[in-house]
């Protein structure tokens, strides 16, 4: 019994210093809030019990600036009045939630889990992964050729650029409650489709 006793304490430390290394190591900011409830039990605030030095470096604040702080008392990103609602919202739900707030120059990732009045917050630097998209957005909308996105099951149109519109007369209002075969020429639409199928990402018509 002694010897099972000491491989079970053996394993579990090793899990438990693998956990502690990667909640070190990561790049993301992994911290822990604890929910503040008013004489009515209604949760209105959080104060940060734990965090990562991936937290301190996104927010740009020591650790000891940070933990056992108020959010509402901080000036960091997860401060602002939208962000703290939407983390009640968290609690109130049992859930989680996934959400972006602004950083000063950066751009982060929230996501939220709720185990009773504690909240698992995991933040992510997507500034790189937005700064991206606004440069695909820019060549899609100022692109000369006419370009569109569609729904890959439904067909419908979730975008268009300026040029699609110029090119087939349609308002973008209009365009965006057809589907991809409605701007196929009637009398190819059968050998259109039939070419569809057998593509992957990319279609021209």
């Amino acid at each position: 019994a002694r010897a099972m006793t000491s491989v079970l304490v053996s394993a579990r430390g090793l899990q438990y210093n693998l956990l502690d290394a990667i909640f070190c190591a990561t790049d993301d900011g992994i911290l822990s809030l604890a929910a503040i409830r008013n004489a009515d039990d209604e949760v209105f605030d959080f104060q940060i019990v734990h965090l990562n030095q991936g937290t301190a470096r996104l927010l740009r604040l020591p650790p000891d600036d940070l933990r056992w702080r108020r959010l509402s008392a901080g000036s960091h990103a997860l401060c602002a009045a939208d962000v703290i609602d939407r983390l009640v919202g968290v609690i109130a739900s049992g859930s989680s939630d996934q959400f972006e707030v602004g950083c000063s120059s950066a751009t982060l990732k929230l996501n939220a889990s709720a185990v009773g009045d504690l909240l698992s917050l995991t933040l992510t630097d997507i500034t790189d992964l937005k700064r991206q998209e606004q440069s695909f957005r820019l060549l899609f909308e100022s692109n000369p050729m006419p370009m569109w996105v569609f729904d890959e099951h439904t067909k419908e149109f979730l975008g268009v650029n300026d040029a699609a519109v110029i090119h087939y007369g349609y308002d973008r209002a209009t365009f965006l409650t057809m589907k991809l075969q409605d701007i196929w020429p009637k009398e190819q639409r059968e050998s259109y489709a039939r070419v569809f199928k057998g593509i992957g990402d990319i279609f021209e018509s």
